[in-house]
């Protein structure tokens, strides 16, 4: 002991050192990992984990030959999507172990360092891990029969004076050296989770000391808000409803940390007791998004065994959570709350029953995220839009866009056929705000000292306006000037709880004046309640004109103090885009016999209807496209205010069938009736007639789906296979010249990559010449060509192009240039002049020489002026046209574009550039042949001038095409290609990407058939990434016509997965990480099959052999794995979108599926699908057949061919995208048989997405 003695004595010495004066962070670098984060797993693992242990070494024992391993717990982890690990083995219930091998006695200490070793694991993969500390000795001897888990002898020894442990201040001391011992060991421990404060700690500046000692390090409290910690944790709350809405009990304001401690298990300990414990899907989900609607970090507890292993229910909800996370992953990672200090819709409870949270992008304020938790009773669901103008809706799972309408302040989506049974979100994106009054002084009849009514009004959240409790309390808009108002809303302090109510320092009862003086008020304009809830609030008025509008509170909720962070006045209210869904034909674009267009009756899609003649033979015909000979399903939306029938002939080709239209009880109450028809490839009309005198019901629409038809492709007949070759911008950028891209032509054809298919040499921007006014232009009003760049002009550069048998590609935007305008160049071929056509009130976005105004359309010379500038391009031999710039506000260019160069008479691939909107994604597939999905791949952060030179990229911008990929897949196919951009391969790791991202980059753009468009420089191309360009098999697989979906995606694993037409599988396995190796799984049913397959990894063209069910990769950081599966048994697959449908529809809105959808039954007795067979020879077929019931109900069918009939049943799987397969046997007939699988209860079959038969 003397020997020691001075060592702890100097110790204490140092630690008892006063710092300086501690103070609250609100805001910390050190906090950067928790407010990035979204998740953490709690882990309560000790000596009383059952069954409990009383000696230390026994413990341990048990512990390592059980298998325990680090690994483990951060697979878990991620499988949660959880970003840090908060252990709890010094805990006042587990027995105080400390899972390290402590220096300082006085309680269980391991010899193996399983906290350090948690915490490298946890760092390899990108992991934190946060260390638990308990104050309380309380529990010193629960649980034993005598003795005691404190030793106050070995730590008295140990400091050479008595200690009692089982004191506070004894314990406080004790624990107070862990603090500092934690902190010298393991430099990689983010922070400490502190349950709860000790005055012992206090007295002696622990968190000051901390904080002085390891500044990295975080501080967390459990259930107390101190304020000199980082974070404040709330544990298991309960009792609200819904019961999953756990931030209701949340009483502390943002932008402080928040966290709420919750139990997966349904019951027993916070630690393994013995049994095995239930998760409950829907509360646990519920807790975590609507804590990350509210920005508050899910803290989630599970209970590990003696050997680290998760029980068989919690492990089971982990591996579920990990698929169903990973597809809406980019809604919760990455985003805040919507709805509080940082914008985003209303969350709450909605319409007809429906509740739950909105999230909003953390880089993107116009991104937003709907999260229904609680669905609406129908079909529509309504949302306050904060002023957010909305430009596009789409189910995130699906990426299919959601008919929405926009107006009186709310988001209103439509036509939702299924809900999620736990989390159904939509995508919505926004053109910003608009209708917020700006210059708006606020004023209040009372606040408390530093906490005036103008910090309301300030637009910043770290203030805000007190009423010191007035009741009434007044808050006055003062607007400047008499102005239209529609709404106030307000952000309330949430520093206080909705539940329980009593504790909700929120506004009730109000009433709303209005003044044009100031003075005098008059009555109320409005009185109400505002609800008990958190987020924006809204009171919405009849609209009046007044200067000054007064806001009364008369009364409050449970406590009469009132906080506002924010409040505005609003004059109108935001009114949005509307985007039709995909396959949508409105009746009154349509050719119309007999019948007229009208919109007196409410509720039509589009701009109206049709009202046909009351006679026999009116009819409504529509043109339609097909991709491949087929089935297509139909739904017609129809109006009968009569009670007689009006049935209807449906003509497509040679088929008719006839439809009933009865009565649906007013003109104004619409109906649908589903269908399906046959169609051919190319062209299609339907015809819909009447066959009675009384004419056909009102027709709104049909809308068209399924993997035959089209939605809508540009029929211009290029790009059957995304387009392959090479593009200035990234490489060349802004000094593009005849040299050059001459010098690139050469090395495309000497490389071999032309021979490979790279056949495309495509000049960027930059090759015009600019002045003071923006581009200077020729006799007719064109880009003018710089001849010091290109002295032979553009046609002589093709013309060397096409001689080396390569194809030549230009670049223009949209618009006329100022100086066309300014000299009023006529336009060629006509009389009219570019004064004639400018719009000079407006500018379209350009991003170099500026300075182009946009074209009047409704004046005829504006479509010859792109005619003429087509009909130049088309005369220099130009191939490939990228108009840039393109956004909503441009369709009307890009269809004259289409257009102009369809009259050229010349093939030129059209493609569209950049960013575009995905609302309009059915637009540009209409009109065009590619478009960019994003911004620039390149970083613009190479030395040279505006970011120009090496390196052209890194992995951020390669890695955020994933996510668009994904979003964007469903509008991929021949003739229009998703764009991702250039492909930044050629000159090795001077590019910005590591080899293996590299690989990775070439790998995706392949498997979402992205145009292959080179940015390197073809000149100096290595040996290496050469090989990687002309992998025969990896071109293959981008040339294959077919865009690969995301069926992976947890943290930075990604799986993609597409079905070749030769029934072969492409499967790509990714770690997009930049740290840590990772290991990538994915099951042949997630793929899409069953059974084994024979494995070929495509990049080395080795075999891997035949793999039973299931393929994991161990992947460095940004490496990839790609292969193709082919089933070992070939098995014919006939999918249920492909056969006959009676009564159901093809959809595609649910993921997983095999091919491009499945079908969803009508909801009656009767409903069918019917497939075609055929088989070689007589006898007994395997079926197979591939479902999905959402339901809790059974849904059986008859399932018949030839004479035989029989009945499965088909139960439900648990989600609508949880596939399961059904097998039974069936007697064939040598040929073709038919196979009808029939509803026999009113609940209609399954969903159904194949049948294999064998």
């Amino acid at each position: 002991m003397s020997r020691v003695l001075p060592a702890v004595l100097t110790l204490l010495a140092a630690l008892l050192i006063a710092p300086p004066p501690a103070r609250a962070d609100l805001q910390h670098p050190r906090q950067a990992f928790l407010r990035d984060s979204t998740a953490g797993l709690f882990l309560h693992w000790g000596q009383r984990t059952s069954p409990q242990h009383t000696d230390c070494a026994a413990w341990e024992a048990d512990v390592v030959s059980g298998g325990w391993t680090p690994a483990y717990w951060v697979n878990e982890a991620k499988k949660l999507h959880a970003q840090y690990i908060v252990l709890a083995t010094f805990h006042s219930r587990l027995g105080y172990a400390r899972p390290y091998p402590s220096s300082i006695p006085g309680s269980c200490r391991t010899s193996r360092d399983f906290l350090g070793e948690l915490i490298d694991a946890a760092d390899a993969q990108g992991l934190k891990v946060i260390n638990y500390m308990t104050d309380d000795p309380q529990w010193h001897n629960e649980g034993l029969s005598s003795g005691d888990w404190l030793n106050s002898a070995a730590f008295s020894s140990h400091v050479g004076r008595t200690v009692d442990l089982t004191t506070r201040d004894g314990f406080g001391e004790f624990s107070y050296l862990q603090f500092f011992e934690q902190m010298r060991r393991y430099p990689k421990l983010a922070g400490f989770w502190i349950d709860n404060d000790n005055a012992y700690w206090e007295r002696n500046d622990l968190y000051a000391k901390i904080y002085q000692q390891r500044p990295d390090m975080t501080i967390s409290n459990n259930n107390e808000d101190t304020p000199i910690m980082d974070m404040i944790s709330n544990e298991q709350k309960t009792g609200m409803t819904p019961s999953y809405d756990y931030p209701q009990a949340i009483y502390t304001a943002l932008p402080r940390l928040i966290e709420a401690d919750f139990k997966l298990p349904t019951a027993g300990p916070w630690w393994y007791g013995g049994s095995d414990q239930a998760v409950d899907r829907k509360l646990t989900l519920g807790r975590l998004i609507t804590n990350a609607g509210s920005s508050v970090k899910a803290l989630m507890a599970e209970t590990a065994m003696v050997n680290g292993r998760f029980p068989a229910q919690q492990a089971g909800f982990n591996n579920f959570a990990n698929t169903y996370l990973s597809e809406i992953w980019e809604s919760l990672g990455g985003t805040e709350g919507g709805g509080y200090m940082y914008g985003g819709l209303k969350p709450g409870f909605w319409n007809d029953g429906a509740h739950g949270v909105t999230t909003i992008a953390k880089n993107d304020p116009n991104r937003h995220y709907v999260h229904v938790l609680t669905p609406p009773t129908g079909g529509t669901l309504s949302v306050r839009d904060n002023g957010y103008r909305i430009s596009s809706v789409t189910n995130l799972r699906t990426g299919a866009a959601v008919p929405f309408t926009q107006s009186g302040g709310s988001l209103r989506l439509t036509g939702i056929t299924s809900w999620d049974p736990y989390d159904t979100v939509f995508k919505v994106v926004s053109s910003g705000r608009e209708g917020i009054h700006g210059g708006v002084t606020l004023s209040a009849g009372s606040s408390t000292s530093g906490h005036a009514a103008s910090a309301a009004g300030d637009g910043d959240y770290l203030t805000y306006w007190d009423s010191n409790a007035a009741e009434p309390a007044r808050l006055t808009f003062d607007l400047g000037s008499a102005k239209r108002v529609q709404y106030l809303a307000f952000n309330q302090r949430e520093d206080s709880t909705v539940h329980p109510a009593s504790g909700s320092a929120r506004i009730s009862g109000y009433q709303v004046h209005v003044s044009d003086d100031g003075t005098n008020w008059g009555s109320a304009v409005k009185t109400g309640t505002v609800p008990n809830a958190r987020g924006v609030q809204f009171i919405d008025l009849t609209a009046t004109t007044a200067r000054y509008v007064r806001l009364t509170k008369t009364g409050h909720h449970g406590i009469a103090r009132w906080r506002v962070d924010e409040a505005w006045a609003g004059g109108q209210y935001a009114a949005g885009a509307t985007e039709p869904p995909p396959g949508r034909h409105e009746a009154e674009d349509a050719t119309i016999s007999q019948g007229v267009f009208e919109n007196t009756h409410t509720g039509f899609s589009g701009t109206g209807y049709v009202n046909g003649d009351n006679v026999t033979g009116s009819y409504v015909q529509w043109a339609f496209p097909a991709e491949t000979t087929g089935t297509a399903t139909v739904r017609l939306r129809y109006a009968n205010g009569t009670t007689a029938n009006r049935p209807m002939t449906i003509t497509v080709g040679g088929t008719t069938i006839t439809r009933d239209y009865n009565g649906t009880g007013a003109w104004a109450t619409w109906a649908t009736d589903t269908f399906t028809v046959p169609v051919t490839a190319g062209s299609n009309t339907l015809r819909a007639t009447a066959t009675t005198a009384n004419g056909n019901p009102n027709i709104d629409y049909i809308d068209l789906s399924s993997g035959a038809v089209m939605e809508t492709a540009s029929d211009n007949g290029l790009s059957i296979r995304p387009a392959m070759g090479w593009s200035s911008w990234s490489f060349v950028r802004r000094t593009p010249t005849e040299a050059k891209m001459k010098a690139q032509a050469d090395a495309l054809v000497s490389s071999g990559l032309a021979a490979k298919g790279y056949v495309y040499v495509n000049l960027d921007d930059f090759y015009q010449k600019c002045d003071a006014n923006g581009y200077v232009v020729d006799g007719f009003g064109r880009w003018a060509v710089d001849t010091a760049k290109f002295p032979g002009g553009i046609k002589a550069l093709a013309d060397y192009v096409h001689a080396k048998g390569l194809k030549f590609g230009f670049y223009v935007t949209p618009g006329i240039a100022k100086n066309a305008v300014t000299a009023n160049r006529p336009i060629e071929g006509t009389s009219y002049h570019a004064q004639d056509i400018a719009d000079t009130s407006r500018t379209h976005k350009n991003y170099n020489c500026k300075n182009m105004y946009r074209l009047n359309f409704d004046h005829p010379g504006a479509q010859a002026f792109i005619d003429s500038w087509a009909g130049q391009m088309a005369s220099w031999g130009v191939d490939y046209l990228k108009i840039d710039g393109v956004d909503a506000t441009t369709i009307a260019d890009v269809e004259a574009w289409d257009r102009a160069l369809r009259r050229t008479g010349r093939p030129i691939n059209f493609a569209l550039s950049n960013n575009l909107p995905i609302a309009q994604a059915t637009t540009w597939k209409r009109l065009a042949n590619s478009w960019r999905t994003q911004g620039d791949v390149e970083c613009y952060c190479g030395p040279g001038p505006n970011g120009s030179g090496f390196p052209l990229t890194d992995w951020a911008h390669v890695v955020s095409r994933f996510n668009s990929a994904a979003s964007w897949q469903p509008y991929a196919g021949p003739g229009g290609w998703n764009d991702y951009d250039s492909l930044e391969i050629g000159n090795g790791d001077q590019v910005g990407l590591t080899a293996d991202q590299r690989r990775s980059h070439m790998t995706h753009w392949a498997m979402a058939a992205s145009p292959l468009l080179l940015g390197t420089d073809l000149t100096a191309l290595t040996a290496t990434d050469l090989t990687m360009l002309t992998n025969d098999r990896l071109i293959a697989v981008n040339q294959d016509g077919v865009a690969a979906q995301r069926i992976v995606n947890s943290g930075v694993n990604q799986v993609w997965r597409k079905r070749e037409s030769n029934g072969d599988h492409i499967i790509a396995l990714y770690n997009t990480g930049t740290s840590g190796n990772s290991t990538v799984s994915v099951t042949w049913s997630q793929a899409g099959f069953t059974g084994p397959a024979a494995v070929t990894n495509l990049w080395s063209g080795a075999s891997e052999g035949t793999v039973a069910s299931s393929y994991s990769a161990t992947l460095r950081p940004g490496e990839t794995r790609l292969i193709r599966a082919r089933p070992a048994t070939a098995v014919p697959r006939y999918e249920a979108e492909n056969a006959t449908i009676s009564q159901g529809a093809a959809e595609s809105n649910h993921a997983s599926y095999s091919g491009t959808g499945f079908v969803n039954y009508d909801n009656l007795v009767g409903s069918y699908v019917e497939f075609t067979v055929n088989a070689a020879q007589a006898g007994n077929a395997t079926v197979t057949l591939r479902y999905a019931n959402g339901t809790t109900a059974n849904r059986p069918m008859a399932i018949t061919t030839g004479g035989t009939t029989i009945t499965r049943d088909y139960n439900g799987t648990g989600a609508w995208a949880t596939w399961a397969t059904d097998t039974f046997t069936l007697p064939l007939t040598a040929g073709a048989n038919t196979v009808r699988a029939t509803a026999t209860t009113a609940g209609g079959g399954p969903n159904v997405d194949y049948i294999d038969v064998s």
